[in-house]
């Protein structure tokens, strides 16, 4: 009987450890590989067609992005509900004729990079008009997540979703030829490391007509912003509610429509030509730390 009782027990646990790895996106990520190679792209994952050197993913799942490209990219086309995880490995990607990373439709997309790992995307097309205009563009919320290395290079701009992006944690670094991050609906930014180097704005959100989005919150982590153009916009609010802070720009620091708030001990230090903070209503609770110029700014 007591043997039984722990025979009942051990697979209670092996059945509860394998859930628990499944529901995560970890068990199949190193079965469904999507390898990169000069001008081509390999995969013999069940979700992943590959036409030439695009691969596209087709169902929701875990998938290993490797290896090192040229000329090549990914496409995202979901038709079903459900998460898409790209695990980021030593990853060179680079497109010389479209988006290098596009998502078209899905859910929520997640690309998380290992410790110790550093990995490129790079959209070497000249400035212009494109529909996917950025290294990395989606039609949906678009999540980076892991404790990697991330650099993302474009002559357009740098990250764009229409939905969100959302940074949780590790080192994210945007080189752009126009803006650097853009999120239609918000911009969130958690924990890690950002550095943001772009042409125009630096970090910005742009819907304006609906309550509780074009907002763009920050509420830790290490942001670093060198821009031309507005460091952090918000076309509704910007919230700093956390973190470090850093922008040099020739224009605005931050600027919202209608409010900025800065508040839990944020550290925003901005150097600028024009205003540090620009909207008509700018509050917080006393705890910010606030400099434009090296000059403190009191924000309550």
């Amino acid at each position: 009987m007591l043997k039984n009782t722990y025979r009942g027990l051990i697979l209670l646990l092996i059945v509860i450890a394998c859930t628990a790895a499944s529901s995560c996106g970890i068990s199949s990520s190193r079965q469904n590989a999507v390898t990169f190679s000069g001008t081509s792209v390999s995969s013999s994952a069940d979700g992943v067609t590959v036409d030439g050197s695009t691969a596209t993913i087709t169902k929701s799942g875990s998938y290993e992005l490797t290896g090192s490209a040229s000329d090549a990219r990914l496409v995202i086309n979901t038709q079903e509900l459900g998460d898409i995880f790209l695990y980021i490995e030593n990853l060179d990607l680079t497109c010389t004729s479209d988006a290098p990373i596009e998502i078209k439709n899905a859910e929520n997309v997640y690309l998380i990079t290992s410790d110790g790992d550093k990995s490129s995307v790079t959209d070497s097309r000249p400035l212009g008009e494109y529909d996917a205009d950025s290294a990395i563009y989606g039609k949906c919320d678009i999540s980076f997540q892991g404790e990697g290395e991330l650099t993302v290079t474009s002559n357009n701009t740098g990250i764009h979703s229409t939905d969100d992006v959302k940074i949780k944690a590790g080192t994210l670094i945007v080189k752009a030829g126009e803006h650097g991050i853009k999120g239609k609906d918000k911009v969130k930014i958690d924990g890690g490391s950002v550095t943001v180097d772009a042409v125009k704005d630096g970090i910005k959100s742009t819907k304006t007509d609906k309550s509780g989005e074009g907002v763009v919150t920050i509420d830790g982590g290490k942001v670093s912003v060198v821009c031309g153009d507005d460091g952090i916009s918000g076309a509704n609010e910007v919230r700093l509610r956390g973190g470090e802070i850093t922008i040099d720009t020739k224009n605005n620091g931050v600027k919202a429509t209608y409010s900025i708030e800065c508040s839990n001990s944020v550290t925003v230090d901005i150097t600028t030509a024009d205003k540090g903070l620009n909207s008509p209503k700018i509050t917080g609770d006393g705890t910010a730390k606030v400099t434009v110029n090296g000059d403190s700014v009191d924000v309550r």
